[in-house]
């Protein structure tokens, strides 16, 4: 299911590199392989235990209100979620984005601002040539984590993408390392 969805998402996505659409759709991709391994549910039956415990305690008339905020208080942050796709994939990852750190906040800003337009004073906060380089950052953790789910190791993956000549453009450029 997690390769279908990634692959879905990685050719029904046919707009322009620099788009911010493509940006959302490559996210969810990733999100497709975390959601299916098991750390990313570790624990959920004694979450679902502790929650009802919670909800249990607190009077009728906060029920709801409660239970809505701790909907998904059991998953990982957003920032988490992209440090462990970029641990995964580090070693194609690495030589193209230099510090992940930032990199994962680059990400998750663009996605929340996507999702929610809750900063307006990040609605060009990356655009052109940053958001295309963004883009095929997460294209390549996206075709590492494909290879890998299909059986290649991860040193295989980066040496099968690290030969395509996009990926040596953006290793060469060290366009992540100025920033």
């Amino acid at each position: 299911m997690r390769i279908e969805l990634t692959i879905i998402l990685l050719h029904k996505s046919r707009v322009p590199c620099d788009n911010p659409t493509r940006l959302c759709a490559r996210h969810c991709g990733l999100e497709c392989f975390l959601h299916g391994s098991s750390a990313w549910w570790e624990g959920t039956e004694r979450y679902k235990a502790r929650i009802k415990e919670i909800i249990d305690a607190v009077p009728a008339e906060h029920k709801d209100w409660l239970n809505e905020k701790l909907r998904f208080s059991h998953e990982m942050s957003l920032s988490d979620r992209l440090k462990d796709i970029l641990s995964l994939t580090k070693g194609t990852i690495s030589p193209l984005i230099g510090d992940s750190d930032d990199f994962a906040i680059k990400v998750k800003n663009i996605r929340n601002y996507l999702t929610h337009y809750s900063d307006k004073n990040q609605i060009n906060l990356y655009e052109g040539d940053t958001l295309f380089r963004i883009n095929q950052v997460l294209d390549f953790m996206i075709k590492h984590c494909l290879l890998n789910e299909i059986g290649c190791s991860h040193e295989r993956c980066t040496e099968l993408i690290s030969c395509k000549e996009n990926y040596r453009y953006l290793k060469s450029s060290k366009f992540f390392s100025k920033s």
